[in-house]
Order: C-alpha cells, then structure tokens, then sequence
C-alpha cells in the first residue's frame, strides 16, 4: 500500500465507520451529566511544558523532530529538548489494565484483517485492492 493517497485514507475510513458503529451503544445511553466544556480545562504541567517550548522558540524544532517519531514505541527523538524528553519518559506508558496478548493480537491481526476486508482475489488469482467508484456523483 505504497500508493496511499489522503483520497484512499477518507475512503478506507468512510468504509470503516459503519463497521464501528455496529457495535455502538445506542445514542440514548450516553450519560446525561453535564462534563466539563474543554475550552475551560487546563493541564498545568503541560500548559507550563508548551509555554516553556513556546517561549524559547522551541516548537519549529519539535515539529521537525516529531515528523521520525511514528510509533509510541519508537525511541523518543534526540532533538527533543530535555524537559520534553523527561516528560514524555514518564508519561508515555500503557496503563496497568493494558492486555500485551491483546496488543499484540491487534498489532499482529489488523493488517490481516485489512487486507480481507479491501483486496478481492480475481480469477486469475491475482490480487486487487476494492476500489469505492468516485464517477457519477451528485
């Protein structure tokens, strides 16, 4: 799936949704407890880390470095600076409850899973990928 194109990442997630939605709990029982609005909830420990990133000219940098850090279990990059380094150290841990058989079920079966879903077996044996038809649209 070298040719993956933003066009082929909507459609595979257009696909996908209803599969999700399948096994979701109906709108009705959704709590009815008023949460908190997120634009007045703060983190103070971060909003001092990307004001401290902020303020030192730091963030171009960060972006930059962040672009090789795909996987939670890459390696941090080394040009992150040391107090974002430290925090994301100490952060960046599964919790407790985290299933490693079932991580790697997911990690291992998902591809799999993909392929079975969106690659279609011709009569000559040949494999091609599922295609959503774009023409004819409204």
């Amino acid at each position: 799936m070298s040719d993956l194109s933003r066009r082929k990442a909507l459609t595979l997630g257009a696909a996908l949704g209803p599969v999700t939605a399948v096994g979701s709990a109906p709108v009705s029982a959704a709590p009815t407890t008023a949460a908190a609005d997120p634009w007045w909830v703060w983190d103070d420990e971060v909003d001092r880390l990307v004001a401290g990133l902020l303020d030192n000219g730091e963030v171009p940098a960060v972006n930059t470095a962040m672009r090789s850090w795909v996987d939670n279990r890459d390696p941090l990059p080394a040009a992150f600076p040391a107090d974002l380094t430290a925090w994301l150290q100490r952060v960046n841990k599964l919790p407790s409850w985290a299933d490693p058989v079932a991580r790697a079920l997911v990690r291992t079966a998902w591809p799999a899973f993909i392929a079975m879903l969106f690659l279609n077996k011709g009569a000559s044996g040949s494999t091609t990928l599922i295609t959503i038809p774009t023409g004819n649209r409204p």
